[in-house]
């Protein structure tokens, strides 16, 4: 699965990244860069990408570098990050998991085919991976239904299939 991240978006969807840009926007994004490499040593995703807006990146050439195993990518002049999150969701498709708050980035995710999660879902998976890493052991599985009970059949429409399914893997 390829989680693709909605820098900023998350950055300040988190106290502890928010504190970090309010020092600079690099030591937030450097922050954020950080917590993700972690996330993925722990849990074993392969690929991980955090797309910003170039407005604030670093001087020289737009598009991408590679920091801690993470993907970084910033938007070019006169091009937001959404566009950007917007076209690797359509390269992704159903592979892709798409992490942002932000409405907008999560239809045009879904109409590419992707999952959408938004970053206080995806936050909390971060922070249960944490504690697992922690302690050594498995997560908790976060299905509170009872074992035995049987209701009324609903099956979930395909996008919500799939958008819990990528969460899952999470």
């Amino acid at each position: 699965m390829w989680i693709i991240v909605d820098g900023y978006n998350l950055i300040r969807r988190l106290p502890e990244l928010r504190e970090r840009e309010s020092e600079s926007l690099e030591a937030g994004r450097t922050a954020l860069v950080s917590l993700l490499a972690a996330y993925r040593r722990s849990r074993g995703h392969h690929r991980i990408t955090v797309v910003f807006d170039g407005q604030g990146g670093p001087p020289g050439p737009s598009g991408g570098q590679r920091m801690a195993g993470i993907d970084v990518r910033f938007s070019r002049p006169g091009e937001t990050a959404d566009r950007v999150i917007a076209r690797l969701a359509q390269e992704g498709r159903s592979g892709a998991l798409v992490i942002s708050s932000d409405r907008e980035v999560g239809r045009l995710a879904s109409a590419a085919g992707a999952a959408a999660a938004s970053c206080e879902e995806f936050a909390a998976r971060l922070e249960a991976a944490a504690v697992a890493d922690v302690k050594g052991g498995e997560e908790e599985d976060a299905d509170d239904r009872p074992a035995g009970k049987k209701g009324t059949a609903r099956r979930l429409p395909k996008a919500e299939r799939r958008r819990a399914a990528a969460l899952k893997r999470l």
